[in-house]
């Protein structure tokens, strides 16, 4: 009785609060809606259509003002309009469009051509010309003359500058314009105008400020040649303006606070919806107080019979006398029976070992560990979110490295993966030649797990898949297997495409290998649907299948040295890879041997396919994979009676051979031919991993700390990321960095405030 009198006692109570409550928050705002002044519709319109037609007119002015001049024909060209935003007027733009990208951005945004005017008859004015952008990312920054024309119907012109308006500036003056400095001028141009009365120029000689805004860019204009020379540009003089009502509350607007969410419904429904509205709300709250006192009473009373069994149970002795659920659990560092490691390679992610691991079972398997650190936290979240994706369908697809789990071990995050005892591509194409029949099951294989990646059918799995795009397809990602099967690795960048799709922020960014990168990614304008990232993987499987075929031995004379894609480049920035490819248009070349292969042709066609310039030209992953596999497998049954399904013991010869592969891994080899039976040349040797680095079969008698710095020369460039707040390119640690001081200063920021609030007596 005492605790079922305690618990209505307390319900009583609660309740009584929030009706307190609300009734203190009704009448707050019922008393500040009645305190305030309501606004006249009339009034209130003419506000906002004069603040749009000041802000269109600001943004047309600082838009046109900006022009170029062209060093071969003098002419006066429109540059690219800037954006109709005040805040972003002096922002400096990192991504610089090439040309065909320009011309289009200009003629969709209609910008008046002053070529197809120059004809004309009409006035010419000089005026002076700088622009700040231009000074500060190339270094010309001196100020030149530039001769104006009007632009079609726009028959008045008049030279035009903008400037920084310094509202906290103290002039002790009474006069009404002040010289602006040289430091806070931002353009110098011309500008054509319908007539004099819409550009409202305030001096003829001299370029004075004429109206106020409400934002830190002023602009002035003058009619005669030369008159914006920047002895001659002039602002108002804030201390003036100071003094009038009207400006000051321009210059100084007081924010007002937003209605809150009573005085809306009181503004909009009335007093009796809004009473109805809080009756509901007040039932509500009452049903969902019932419904918890209900849930927790029927808790205790559980708990009380369950207290009651455990009791019987302990003293009849059928149970132990600790129960698990009243411990806590805590976290503990786990331990993986891995050992004897050593170190294979590294790079800006952590580094790569291979070990031992011994199972339960004394099972011993060969595993490669991926350490990843702390600041590389996210690629580990994403890789370890792929790789129990494809654990979770129940079988594991050949070629896709197989993985054997992921875990935080003290400050580092392992990746485990089963150990490719050949390596990467990268290392086996640097080291060695390779026979045709070795290249062909490579490029088999590679693209084989690239169309199960983007594929989201139930061809294999024999349920709906989601696709996943890899976002660094090289070399040095695709494993190739004892067998000389190849086998895609290292998922850091890549995402699983849901339903709903991938949020932008985690797409927006440049990232992959510079050299790899499709032309829209190198461009920043990437779409952001499945198909648009799935052909940007294909295009960089196009470059590693050119890798593949040149270093293949097509004839006995040939003896082809390894190239990565685009080796005429010295430079791999993203500036100058931007140029060669999508300014210069330029692709890998093929061999001359290549071309006159009967089957490499072939894979040369279906390689240039997928570079297609055009991202929505390219043929996917799977049609690739599907006009090889047939031609190859073709080919193979005409040389060697593939195919002809006499033996019926073998599942290869009466079945669809690389679903049977793919069903019984491990079982049956490769459907391909074997490259151990070609040997010209003959096929790479496996390499020896060491205490001290790599040895290569190339190079036996190279010292092994040589051959290992040789190994480990390459460094990745980090991933990159667009801050929309600083306009910006910037690394992913950067990023976060930025973040995180912004979460420190919000944090700061309402400590303040809260210690600057009294504290209630009694309250700690």
């Amino acid at each position: 009785m005492v605790e079922r009198g305690t618990v209505k006692l307390k319900w009583r109570r609660s309740l009584f609060v929030f009706l307190a409550l609300v009734h203190v928050i009704i009448a707050d705002d019922i008393a500040s809606v009645s305190r305030q002044e309501p606004v006249p519709v009339e009034v209130r319109n003419e506000r906002l259509q004069a603040e749009q037609a000041e802000l269109h007119w600001l943004n047309n002015v600082i838009s046109r003002v900006d022009v170029q001049q062209d060093n071969q024909t003098g002419k006066m060209m429109a540059s690219n309009p800037r954006p109709l935003m005040p805040d972003l007027v002096t922002t400096t733009q990192k991504f610089e469009l090439p040309e065909p990208l320009q011309a289009s951005v200009i003629q969709k945004k209609e910008v008046p051509n002053f070529e197809e005017d120059e004809e004309e008859d009409g006035p010419t004015l000089e005026c002076q010309h700088y622009d700040e952008v231009v000074c500060r990312e190339q270094g010309k920054c001196n100020v030149t003359t530039l001769t104006c024309r009007p632009s079609g119907h726009l028959r008045f012109i008049g030279c035009v500058a903008v400037f920084d308006f310094p509202k906290d500036l103290v002039t002790n003056s009474s006069e009404k314009h002040w010289p602006v400095e040289a430091a806070t001028v931002k353009t110098l141009g011309c500008m054509s105008f319908q007539s004099a009365e819409v550009a409202d120029c305030n001096h003829p000689t001299l370029c004075k400020q004429s109206r106020l805004t409400r934002n830190t860019i002023a602009t002035c204009c003058c009619t005669t040649n030369n008159c914006n020379t920047m002895g001659d540009l002039h602002h108002l003089n804030p201390d003036v303006l100071k003094e009038s009502e009207e400006t000051r509350n321009i210059l100084f607007p007081t924010p007002r606070p937003p209605p809150t969410f009573l005085q809306q419904l009181v503004q909009q429904a009335g007093y009796i919806q809004l009473l109805i509205c809080l009756g509901v709300i007040i039932i509500v709250a009452g049903v969902l107080g019932l419904a918890c006192f209900l849930y927790t009473s029927c808790g205790k009373i559980k708990k009380k019979y369950k207290d009651m069994e455990k009791t019987n149970a302990m003293e009849n002795g059928n149970r132990p006398l600790v129960d698990r659920e009243s411990f806590e659990m805590v976290e503990t560092p786990k331990e993986l029976p891995i050992t004897d490691f050593v170190r294979i390679g590294f790079g800006s992610f952590g580094k790569v070992y291979r070990g031992k691991w011994v199972s339960d079972s004394g099972e011993v398997k060969i595993v490669a560990v991926k350490k990843i650190m702390e600041v590389n936290r996210r690629d580990y979240e994403a890789e370890k979110k792929i790789f129990e994706e494809l654990h979770s369908y129940g079988k594991w697809y050949s070629a896709i490295v197989p993985f054997v789990c992921a875990e935080r071990i003290g400050d580092e995050y392992w990746i485990v993966t089963e150990f490719q005892e050949r390596l990467s591509l990268y290392e086996m194409l640097k080291h060695n030649i390779i026979n045709p029949t070795l290249c062909i099951r490579l490029i088999l294989t590679m693209l084989d797990g690239l169309q199960f990646l983007h594929d989201d059918r139930p061809c294999f799995f024999k349920i709906p898949k989601k696709p996943i795009i890899h976002r660094d397809i090289k070399s040095r990602n695709i494993l190739v297997r004892s067998d000389f099967t190849a086998c895609i690795t290292d998922f850091g960048y890549a995402r699983i495409y849901e339903k709903t799709g991938v949020a932008r922020s985690d797409l927006l960014g440049q990232v992959g290998t510079t050299r790899y990168m499709a032309p829209e990614m190198l461009a920043a304008s990437t779409g952001f649907s499945t198909t648009a990232f799935k052909a940007m993987d294909v295009y960089s499987m196009s470059l590693v299948m050119w890798e593949t075929i040149n270093r293949t031995k097509l004839l006995p004379s040939e003896s082809p040295e390894y190239q990565q894609p685009y080796p005429e480049l010295q430079n791999t920035k993203v500036q100058d890879v931007r140029i060669h490819v999508i300014t210069n248009k330029m692709r890998p070349k093929w061999r001359p041997s290549v071309l006159s292969h009967e089957l490499m042709s072939l894979f040369a066609r279906v390689a240039e396919d997928m570079w297609d310039v055009d991202a929505d030209s390219r043929i996917t992953a799977g049609c690739a994979f599907n006009q090889l596999w047939l031609h190859t497998m073709a080919a193979r049954g005409r040389s060697e009676g593939y195919h002809s399904g006499d033996d019926e013991s073998n599942p290869l010869e009466v079945s669809d051979p690389l679903e049977v592969y793919h069903d019984f891994p491990g079982k049956y080899p490769h459907p391909s031919a074997d490259p151990m039976d070609d040997d010209n040349p003959p096929p790479p040797t496996i390499p020896i991993c060491t205490e001290e680095g790599v040895i290569h079969g190339d190079a036996p008698d190279v010292p092994v700390k040589e051959a290992y710095e040789e190994f480990l020369e390459y460094k990745p460039e980090p991933e990159q990321v667009f801050s929309v707040e600083k306009q910006m390119l910037m690394t992913r640690a950067e990023f976060e960095e930025l973040k995180k001081q912004e979460k420190e200063a919000a944090e700061a920021q309402d400590f303040n405030s809260r210690s600057s609030t009294p504290t209630p007596a009694g309250a700690f």
